[in-house]
């Protein structure tokens, strides 16, 4: 609080925080606490949490950054990826993007390439339908969730 005084922080932020998590960090009644604006955790198709996200965006009212949003995965999940981007005429980083964009998510993109910074910015000029963000929704399964939970927790423990 005193660096919020000082106007030294006007906003903070959490990363990798499970709805367990925070909701320990609200139990733990610290004085003057200061909701965080965003959480940074793993979002893409390949890791797509939707309860998660659910839980911090429409719940708690904190913005999503997307770590990892460009993660392409398998050859079968890149399949749905280029089949998408080419029917749209785009990349697939493009879909990953508009993806992302479409879900109200942050994301930092990050290459040295002048191109691919440029096709980076330029997710305005399509739209995902409704059955394209579907098919990118569906990518994620249980099983993917309950490994990445596993080792969450695993990491957490220091084991």
């Amino acid at each position: 609080m005193l660096l919020r005084k000082e106007k030294k922080i006007r906003f903070i932020g959490i990363s990798n925080f499970n709805k367990l998590d925070y909701e320990e960090l609200l139990r733990a009644n610290i004085p003057s606490f200061i909701p965080p604006l965003i959480n940074q955790f793993e979002v893409s198709p390949l890791m797509y949490r939707s309860n998660m996200i659910q839980y911090f965006q429409e719940e708690k009212g904190i913005l999503i950054a997307a770590s990892k949003a460009m993660n392409r995965g398998s050859s079968s999940t890149l399949q749905v990826i280029q089949d998408i981007a080419r029917f749209n005429s785009v990349s697939p980083a493009q879909v990953l993007l508009r993806w992302s964009y479409q879900k109200e998510f942050i994301v930092l993109s990050k290459t040295s390439n002048l191109l691919r910074m440029r096709e980076n910015r330029d997710i305005l000029g399509f739209c995902l339908s409704n059955e394209e963000i579907q098919q990118l929704d569906s990518i994620t399964t249980y099983n993917d969730i309950r490994i990445r939970e596993d080792l969450e927790v695993k990491r957490k423990s220091g084991s």
